[in-house]
Protein backbone atom coordinates (compact mmCIF):
# COMPACT_ATOMS: atom_id res chain seq x y z
CA UNK A 1 0.00 0.00 0.00
CA UNK A 2 1.23 3.46 -0.84
CA UNK A 3 1.65 6.10 1.81
CA UNK A 4 -1.31 8.37 2.45
CA UNK A 5 -1.02 11.71 0.72
CA UNK A 6 -0.69 14.71 3.00
CA UNK A 7 -3.49 17.26 2.59
CA UNK A 8 -2.50 20.40 0.74
CA UNK A 9 -2.58 23.86 2.31
CA UNK A 10 -5.78 24.61 0.41
CA UNK A 11 -7.42 21.45 1.69
CA UNK A 12 -6.44 22.29 5.27
CA UNK A 13 -7.95 25.73 4.83
CA UNK A 14 -11.22 24.22 3.63
CA UNK A 15 -11.31 21.85 6.60
CA UNK A 16 -10.73 24.70 9.07
CA UNK A 17 -13.36 26.82 7.34
CA UNK A 18 -15.87 23.98 7.40
CA UNK A 19 -15.33 23.34 11.11
CA UNK A 20 -15.78 27.02 11.90
CA UNK A 21 -18.97 27.32 9.88
CA UNK A 22 -20.34 24.26 11.67
CA UNK A 23 -19.46 25.83 15.04
CA UNK A 24 -21.29 29.00 13.99
CA UNK A 25 -24.36 26.99 13.00
CA UNK A 26 -24.39 25.09 16.28
CA UNK A 27 -23.37 27.88 18.69
CA UNK A 28 -25.99 28.58 21.35
CA UNK A 29 -24.73 31.93 22.65
CA UNK A 30 -23.27 35.06 21.08
CA UNK A 31 -20.10 34.61 23.13
CA UNK A 32 -19.67 31.09 21.72
CA UNK A 33 -20.08 32.44 18.19
CA UNK A 34 -17.50 35.17 18.77
CA UNK A 35 -15.08 32.71 20.37
CA UNK A 36 -15.32 30.35 17.37
CA UNK A 37 -14.75 33.23 14.96
CA UNK A 38 -11.76 34.59 16.87
CA UNK A 39 -10.24 31.13 17.06
CA UNK A 40 -10.50 30.80 13.29
CA UNK A 41 -9.05 34.25 12.58
CA UNK A 42 -6.12 33.75 14.94
CA UNK A 43 -5.21 30.30 13.62
CA UNK A 44 -5.78 30.84 9.90
CA UNK A 45 -4.53 34.39 9.31
CA UNK A 46 -1.15 35.95 9.97
CA UNK A 47 -2.15 39.10 11.83
CA UNK A 48 -0.67 40.34 15.09
CA UNK A 49 -3.86 42.12 16.09
CA UNK A 50 -7.30 40.52 16.03
CA UNK A 51 -10.38 42.13 17.56
CA UNK A 52 -14.15 41.76 17.40
CA UNK A 53 -16.60 44.32 18.74
CA UNK A 54 -20.39 44.03 18.57
CA UNK A 55 -22.55 47.01 17.74
CA UNK A 56 -25.13 48.16 20.29
CA UNK A 57 -27.83 49.84 18.22
CA UNK A 58 -29.65 51.56 21.07
CA UNK A 59 -26.54 53.34 22.42
CA UNK A 60 -24.57 53.63 19.15
CA UNK A 61 -21.60 51.99 20.82
CA UNK A 62 -19.36 49.01 20.18
CA UNK A 63 -18.82 46.44 22.92
CA UNK A 64 -15.45 44.75 22.63
CA UNK A 65 -15.78 40.97 22.80
CA UNK A 66 -12.12 39.94 22.74
CA UNK A 67 -9.17 39.18 20.53
CA UNK A 68 -5.39 39.32 20.71
CA UNK A 69 -2.61 41.91 20.52
CA UNK A 70 1.18 41.58 20.18
CA UNK A 71 1.60 42.54 23.83
CA UNK A 72 -1.01 40.17 25.21
CA UNK A 73 -4.40 41.05 26.62
CA UNK A 74 -5.27 44.74 26.82
CA UNK A 75 -8.30 46.33 28.46
CA UNK A 76 -9.47 47.82 25.18
CA UNK A 77 -10.30 44.35 23.85
CA UNK A 78 -13.35 44.21 26.16
CA UNK A 79 -14.20 47.89 26.53
CA UNK A 80 -17.25 49.74 25.19
CA UNK A 81 -16.42 52.34 22.57
CA UNK A 82 -18.71 55.28 21.86
CA UNK A 83 -19.06 55.91 18.13
CA UNK A 84 -18.67 59.52 17.05
CA UNK A 85 -19.07 61.02 13.57
CA UNK A 86 -15.85 60.65 11.61
CA UNK A 87 -14.49 57.73 13.65
CA UNK A 88 -13.18 54.72 11.75
CA UNK A 89 -15.55 52.28 13.40
CA UNK A 90 -18.52 54.58 12.98
CA UNK A 91 -17.74 54.83 9.28
CA UNK A 92 -17.62 51.03 8.91
CA UNK A 93 -20.85 50.54 10.90
CA UNK A 94 -22.76 53.14 8.90
CA UNK A 95 -21.39 52.39 5.43
CA UNK A 96 -21.11 48.62 6.04
CA UNK A 97 -17.99 48.37 3.88
CA UNK A 98 -14.44 47.24 4.78
CA UNK A 99 -11.93 49.99 5.49
CA UNK A 100 -8.16 49.79 5.12
CA UNK A 101 -5.80 51.78 7.36
CA UNK A 102 -2.20 52.10 6.07
CA UNK A 103 -0.75 52.89 9.51
CA UNK A 104 -2.90 52.57 12.61
CA UNK A 105 -0.22 54.37 14.64
CA UNK A 106 -0.86 57.59 12.72
CA UNK A 107 -4.63 57.31 12.41
CA UNK A 108 -6.27 60.02 14.56
CA UNK A 109 -9.75 58.58 13.87
CA UNK A 110 -8.90 55.30 15.61
CA UNK A 111 -9.36 56.65 19.15
CA UNK A 112 -7.62 54.65 21.88
CA UNK A 113 -6.64 51.98 19.36
CA UNK A 114 -4.07 54.42 17.99
CA UNK A 115 -2.27 54.40 21.36
CA UNK A 116 -2.31 50.60 21.41
CA UNK A 117 -0.89 50.53 17.88
CA UNK A 118 1.88 52.96 18.81
CA UNK A 119 2.79 50.96 21.89
CA UNK A 120 2.76 47.58 20.10
CA UNK A 121 3.94 48.66 16.65
CA UNK A 122 0.77 47.71 14.78
CA UNK A 123 0.81 49.37 11.37
CA UNK A 124 -1.47 48.25 8.54
CA UNK A 125 -5.03 47.36 9.60
CA UNK A 126 -8.30 46.33 7.98
CA UNK A 127 -11.71 46.84 9.59
CA UNK A 128 -14.56 44.65 8.35
CA UNK A 129 -18.27 45.04 9.09
CA UNK A 130 -20.13 42.07 10.54
CA UNK A 131 -23.30 42.43 8.49
CA UNK A 132 -26.38 40.50 7.44
CA UNK A 133 -29.56 41.63 5.65
CA UNK A 134 -28.31 45.23 5.39
CA UNK A 135 -27.83 45.34 9.17
CA UNK A 136 -24.48 45.79 10.90
CA UNK A 137 -23.91 43.70 14.02
CA UNK A 138 -20.33 44.73 14.74
CA UNK A 139 -16.82 45.09 13.38
CA UNK A 140 -13.69 42.97 13.08
CA UNK A 141 -10.24 44.54 13.01
CA UNK A 142 -7.11 42.78 11.82
CA UNK A 143 -3.73 44.48 12.23
CA UNK A 144 -0.24 43.73 10.92
CA UNK A 145 3.30 44.74 11.86
CA UNK A 146 3.76 45.74 8.21
CA UNK A 147 2.70 49.02 6.66
CA UNK A 148 -0.33 49.11 4.39
CA UNK A 149 -1.03 45.38 4.43
CA UNK A 150 -4.08 44.11 2.55
CA UNK A 151 -5.60 40.60 2.43
CA UNK A 152 -5.36 38.56 -0.77
CA UNK A 153 -8.50 37.67 -2.73
CA UNK A 154 -8.60 34.17 -1.22
CA UNK A 155 -8.31 35.62 2.30
CA UNK A 156 -11.06 38.11 1.54
CA UNK A 157 -13.35 35.33 0.37
CA UNK A 158 -12.80 33.27 3.53
CA UNK A 159 -13.15 36.33 5.78
CA UNK A 160 -16.36 37.31 4.03
CA UNK A 161 -17.75 33.79 4.44
CA UNK A 162 -16.94 33.51 8.15
CA UNK A 163 -17.98 37.04 9.14
CA UNK A 164 -21.16 36.74 7.09
CA UNK A 165 -21.98 33.46 8.85
CA UNK A 166 -21.27 35.06 12.23
CA UNK A 167 -23.65 37.93 11.42
CA UNK A 168 -26.32 35.52 10.18
CA UNK A 169 -26.05 33.46 13.38
CA UNK A 170 -26.35 36.57 15.56
CA UNK A 171 -29.34 37.70 13.50
CA UNK A 172 -31.08 34.36 14.00
CA UNK A 173 -30.46 34.51 17.75
CA UNK A 174 -31.91 38.02 17.96
CA UNK A 175 -34.96 36.94 15.96
CA UNK A 176 -35.50 33.95 18.25
CA UNK A 177 -35.17 36.15 21.34
CA UNK A 178 -37.76 38.55 19.95
CA UNK A 179 -40.07 35.66 19.14
CA UNK A 180 -39.81 34.28 22.66
CA UNK A 181 -40.35 37.70 24.21
CA UNK A 182 -43.44 38.37 22.11
CA UNK A 183 -46.43 37.86 24.34
CA UNK A 184 -49.02 35.44 23.04
CA UNK A 185 -52.38 36.19 24.67
CA UNK A 186 -53.96 32.88 23.66
CA UNK A 187 -51.64 30.75 25.81
CA UNK A 188 -52.09 32.47 29.22
CA UNK A 189 -55.80 32.94 28.44
CA UNK A 190 -56.33 29.20 27.96
CA UNK A 191 -54.42 28.47 31.17
CA UNK A 192 -56.52 31.07 33.01
CA UNK A 193 -59.80 29.58 31.79
CA UNK A 194 -58.70 26.15 32.98
CA UNK A 195 -57.80 27.49 36.43
CA UNK A 196 -61.05 29.44 36.74
CA UNK A 197 -63.11 26.27 36.39
CA UNK A 198 -61.41 24.74 39.41
CA UNK A 199 -62.08 27.66 41.80
CA UNK A 200 -65.25 27.38 43.93
CA UNK A 201 -66.09 31.06 44.58
CA UNK A 202 -66.52 34.18 42.47
CA UNK A 203 -64.14 36.10 44.74
CA UNK A 204 -61.34 33.63 44.11
CA UNK A 205 -61.97 33.76 40.37
CA UNK A 206 -61.85 37.54 40.27
CA UNK A 207 -58.65 37.58 42.30
CA UNK A 208 -57.09 35.13 39.86
CA UNK A 209 -58.11 37.33 36.89
CA UNK A 210 -56.43 40.31 38.57
CA UNK A 211 -53.26 38.34 39.36
CA UNK A 212 -52.91 36.97 35.82
CA UNK A 213 -53.62 40.40 34.29
CA UNK A 214 -50.84 41.90 36.39
CA UNK A 215 -48.45 39.16 35.34
CA UNK A 216 -49.20 39.36 31.62
CA UNK A 217 -49.64 43.10 31.02
CA UNK A 218 -47.55 44.33 34.00
CA UNK A 219 -49.54 47.52 34.75
CA UNK A 220 -49.00 49.59 37.89
CA UNK A 221 -52.30 48.23 39.25
CA UNK A 222 -55.36 46.30 38.15
CA UNK A 223 -58.87 46.95 39.49
CA UNK A 224 -62.17 45.20 38.83
CA UNK A 225 -65.28 47.35 39.30
CA UNK A 226 -68.86 46.13 39.82
CA UNK A 227 -71.73 48.25 38.50
CA UNK A 228 -74.77 49.20 40.57
CA UNK A 229 -77.42 50.26 38.00
CA UNK A 230 -79.81 51.82 40.51
CA UNK A 231 -77.16 54.08 42.00
CA UNK A 232 -75.33 54.53 38.68
CA UNK A 233 -72.12 53.68 40.52
CA UNK A 234 -69.08 51.48 39.89
CA UNK A 235 -67.62 50.09 43.11
CA UNK A 236 -64.22 48.51 43.27
CA UNK A 237 -64.57 44.84 44.04
CA UNK A 238 -60.99 43.56 43.64
CA UNK A 239 -57.66 45.42 43.42
CA UNK A 240 -54.14 44.19 42.84
CA UNK A 241 -52.89 46.59 45.51
CA UNK A 242 -55.07 45.16 48.27
CA UNK A 243 -54.31 41.61 47.16
CA UNK A 244 -50.65 42.21 47.96
CA UNK A 245 -51.31 44.08 51.20
CA UNK A 246 -50.48 47.53 49.80
CA UNK A 247 -52.34 50.71 50.58
CA UNK A 248 -54.34 51.80 47.55
CA UNK A 249 -54.96 55.51 47.28
CA UNK A 250 -57.48 55.22 44.46
CA UNK A 251 -61.14 55.92 45.20
CA UNK A 252 -63.25 52.95 46.16
CA UNK A 253 -65.76 53.76 43.44
CA UNK A 254 -66.59 55.85 40.38
CA UNK A 255 -69.95 57.37 39.48
CA UNK A 256 -71.31 56.90 35.97
CA UNK A 257 -71.48 60.70 35.69
CA UNK A 258 -67.71 60.98 36.24
CA UNK A 259 -67.07 58.80 33.20
CA UNK A 260 -70.21 59.58 31.24
CA UNK A 261 -68.68 59.11 27.80
CA UNK A 262 -67.15 55.78 28.74
CA UNK A 263 -70.37 54.72 30.48
CA UNK A 264 -72.47 55.52 27.38
CA UNK A 265 -70.10 53.41 25.30
CA UNK A 266 -70.48 50.48 27.72
CA UNK A 267 -74.25 50.89 27.81
CA UNK A 268 -74.33 50.72 24.01
CA UNK A 269 -72.29 47.50 24.19
CA UNK A 270 -69.42 49.09 22.25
Amino acid sequence: MGSQKEPSAHERQLVALGRTLQALREGETVDALVEATLGYLESEFDYVLTWIGLYEHSDHKIQGKGGKTPGGDVALLKQRITLNPGDLFEQVVVQQRPLGVPDLREETRAGDWRKVAQKMNVQGAIIFPIRHKEQCFGVTMLGSSLWGVSPHSDEKARLSTVLGSLAAAIYQMEQENRRQQTKRPDEPLLVLLTKLRSLPTLKQRLELVVTETQRFIAPSRTNIYWFEPQQQYFWRRVSSSTLHGNTDEQAMGITAQEISGFYQTLAADQ
